[in-house]
């Protein structure tokens, strides 16, 4: 009855015990399926998977990994997509940085190369109201297709200059760890500033 009950209770809710034991199992799968089919026309769908649920896990360092191995694709990658790896990659690098293996100077050069290159992808963008209709939602959360309302492209402009920010002063030998912060805390900092720029009245 016990085994009986787990099984309902993995099936019919959201339960991290068997999100992780899905995970892991669909990582291992994509990453063998990379090693034995390196020249695939698929491999840059494997790549993607594999950051997302890298990311969904929890795993800072192995989300980077796959989210550099995916935009080795950029010619074959359209701007939404790159901008969903990049802002991935970001919130990773937030998660991550307070660790030992993200406070390295490579790790720190990448992530700067990649807020940089996300900066220019986001300039790219087309501009309300020209863009197209909003798909749905990705995993960045406040991504909709291949366009930006301003105030998302403030939000996921900040969230890059907060990961150059980091990358400069831990470049430079600076103790970092008190600069960064977990992904979702960043999110509801963002949230709160907007709330309270919306509540005050505006000076004219």
């Amino acid at each position: 009855m016990r085994k009986q009950s787990a099984q309902q209770t993995c099936g019919n809710r959201l339960n991290w015990h068997c999100l992780s034991g899905v995970g892991i199992l669909r990582v291992k799968l994509l990453v063998e399926f990379a090693a034995k089919y390196p020249n695939s026309d698929f491999l840059p769908d494997a790549y993607r998977d594999a950051y997302m649920t890298y990311f969904l896990l929890g795993d800072s360092l192995a989300t980077t990994e796959y989210v550099d191995k995916f935009l080795v694709f950029r010619a074959k990658i359209d701007l939404s997509e790159r901008l969903e790896a990049l802002i991935t990659r970001a919130k990773a690098f937030l998660n991550g940085c307070v660790d030992a293996d993200g406070r390295t100077p490579e790790a720190y050069r990448s992530a700067k190369a990649a807020a940089q290159e996300a900066v220019e992808v986001l300039a790219q963008l087309p501009e309300t109201p020209d863009c197209l209709q909003p798909k749905a939602r990705t995993i960045a959360e406040f991504v909709e297709g291949p366009c930006f309302s301003q105030g998302e492209r403030e939000r996921t402009r900040t969230l890059f200059n907060a990961v150059y920010r980091i990358t400069e002063s831990g470049l430079k030998g600076e103790n970092v760890q008190n600069t960064c912060m977990d992904s979702n805390l960043f999110n509801l900092f963002i949230d709160s500033l907007r709330e309270q720029e919306r509540r005050t009245p505006q000076v004219r």
